[in-house]
């Protein structure tokens, strides 16, 4: 979970990207981490464990104007194609404050991306963790597909948890930002509830719409 650092008053966030094999995981990490800026990102990292491969990369943003003194370090993941091991998909969920889940709109993907959905549930369930206890932002991918799932289909089958929803085309961009702004402003804003001390003042009912103003000047 975030853990803050007392000697630089730093709050790290962990953020998941998850969601079928080839539903678009790995291309919305990619841009995501072209579109921020590079002197607020390390490097984009590659580990193999056995069939799995994890990439991952740090982002220090500039915090809120709310957050004065309290500096911002979120690690955000994905496992490429689909996860053959288990243990790398609890590994991937272990301290996650936030998913992304990334869902395929193509017609015939329907149980595909019904059944990560369940193996998200499943794997929080092992953490002692529900899907609504966690933040949630869903993306419908690949929107620019003939004949592809309304969203209407897609909301009906996937959001049961009625959670912030993005239509999205990861590999020109489109939504990707938004969706991660999204998921970076609800992960921050459970954080500093169940952790208000980290506050310079007392906890504002519009920390989100704060954050997420402010989140825009990251990008390059």
């Amino acid at each position: 979970m975030a853990l803050p650092y007392s000697q630089s008053r730093e709050l790290h966030l962990k953020l998941v990207v998850y969601g079928p094999a080839s539903a678009g995981k790995t291309s919305t990490l990619n841009y995501l981490y072209r579109a921020l800026r590079s002197d607020l990102r390390g490097q984009l990292v590659a580990v193999n464990t056995g069939t799995d491969r994890t990439i991952f990369f740090d982002f220090y943003p500039s915090p809120p104007a709310r957050l004065v003194g309290l500096g911002l370090h979120i690690q955000i993941y994905t496992v490429t194609g689909s996860i053959q091991n288990d243990a790398t998909r609890r590994a991937l969920f272990a301290g996650a404050d936030g998913v992304l889940f990334i869902a395929d709109s193509q017609r015939g993907r329907e149980q595909d991306n019904i059944r990560a959905l369940e193996e998200l549930r499943s794997c929080l369930l092992d953490l002692n963790l529900s899907l609504d206890q966690v933040p949630l932002v869903l993306a419908w991918n690949k929107r620019d597909v003939p004949d592809s799932l309304s969203v209407g289909e897609l909301e009906a089958g996937l959001n049961i948890t009625q959670a912030p929803s993005f239509a999205m085309v990861a590999h020109v961009g489109h939504g990707v930002f938004e969706s991660f702004r999204a998921l970076a402003s609800r992960a921050l804003e459970t954080t500093l509830k169940r952790r208000p001390e980290l506050l310079p003042g007392s906890y504002s009912q519009r920390m989100e719409a704060a954050y997420a103003s402010d989140m825009v000047t990251n990008r390059r």
